[in-house]
């Protein structure tokens, strides 16, 4: 997760304009009241975070999750739980991309 919350800080900061008064300087440095008072910035996140990990949280879950220290937990649970249905090569042996199929000619 610190990994994570690595990776998403500068890009949540970003989201933030990198305006000193409303972006987080640390990991665990509240956010809540700012993406409540303006939906854009919300959006912003969510956007980044399915670029970054292919995952769609809905605005109103960074408002909930309030910081990045939580989102980033988030973001890891649901790679975790995602993991199994994921179709990519790189997941093991339980996704369907990882099958391999005969070719009969």
């Amino acid at each position: 997760a610190e990994a994570v919350e690595a990776a998403i800080l500068p890009v949540v900061r970003n989201c933030f304009d990198r305006d000193p008064d409303i972006a987080p300087c640390t990991v665990d440095e509240p956010f809540g009241s700012y993406v409540e008072r303006d939906g854009k910035y919300a959006k912003r996140i969510v956007y980044a975070i399915r670029e970054m990990f292919g995952i769609e949280f809905a605005p109103a879950v960074v408002l909930a999750d309030g910081n990045v220290q939580k989102l980033a937990w988030r973001i890891c649970n649901a790679k975790e739980v995602l993991a199994p249905y994921s179709m990519s090569r790189s997941k093991g042996s339980a996704t369907p991309a990882a099958q391999e199929f005969d070719n009969e000619t």
